[in-house]
């Protein structure tokens, strides 16, 4: 499941529309026939619902996208959230509580689980039961088959360059991808090696915070 949250009602959350793109880019690239596709959603409901399903049908493998606000809500603000076209920052029960797309993740069947989260604050993932990989990074957590990769630490900001396509992290995860189709560069999908490299990509100074 894409999901690509790049039109907001709210004033401080400034449009961002790379995410649109980077979801027909990843749709494009990986190809894989039944994926669902989530652009520009307006609420809470229109990312959980379609995100259940998908993960109530997924056998073989679940991949759950997110480009878009990442935003520190809840009562000590700490708690990520994933912004979406209405969500105000004053009512934390407008964006998508991340705790609740671990737990569809978690419940998920699927043999295989992949979590990619390009906002900013995503390295709060990993304090969420079965989220425990490191920023940046796609490592096995503490269920075999499951992984997670996130754009920035918990405490910064993933940017989305002014001018560019992309987003800066999604902009280098599909040079590699695009890389290791073509046999010039490691294997992404579940090696911690091309993770990293998509981490250390120097794209990610300029730009728009997510």
């Amino acid at each position: 499941m894409l999901i690509g949250a790049g039109s907001y009602d709210n004033a401080q959350l400034p449009d961002l529309p790379a995410a649109a793109r980077n979801v027909a880019a990843l749709g494009g690239l990986l190809a894989v026939d039944g994926w669902t596709q989530v652009v520009d959603p307006l609420d809470v409901a229109a990312v959980l619902d379609p995100l259940r399903t998908a993960s109530l049908q997924a056998e073989e493998l679940l991949v759950v996208y997110y480009a878009g606000h990442g935003l520190l809500l809840g009562r000590r603000r700490d708690e990520l959230h994933l912004a979406v076209g209405r969500s105000d920052l004053e009512k934390p029960w407008t964006a998508v509580p991340y705790a609740q797309v671990a737990d569809l993740v978690r419940d998920s069947v699927a043999t295989v689980k992949v979590v990619i989260l390009d906002c900013c604050y995503s390295g709060r993932a990993t304090s969420v039961p079965l989220m425990t990989a490191g920023p940046g990074v796609m490592e096995q957590v503490d269920v075999e088959g499951v992984y997670v990769m996130t754009s920035s630490p918990a405490t910064r900001p993933s940017y989305a360059p002014s001018g560019s396509a992309f987003t800066a992290f999604t902009g280098a995860l599909l040079d590699e991808l695009a890389a290791a189709a073509d046999g010039t560069d490691g294997q992404v999908g579940g090696s911690s090696h091309g993770a990293a490299t998509v981490a250390g990509s120097g794209r990610c100074r300029a730009g728009c915070p997510e």
